[in-house]
């Protein structure tokens, strides 16, 4: 997969599409474990 950016100074960036799938779903289990903990600090 390639990233581009409309800003010029910037530059392509070039990442295997199941390592931009990993990192989403890592995303994904941390935001859960956020909305756990603060879950448990409300309740």
């Amino acid at each position: 997969m390639i990233l581009q950016t409309w800003h010029r100074e910037l530059e392509s960036k070039k990442i295997p599409i199941d390592a931009f799938f990993h990192k989403i779903v890592m995303m994904r289990e941390r935001l859960r474990v956020l909305e756990q903990r603060v879950n448990a600090r409300n309740g």
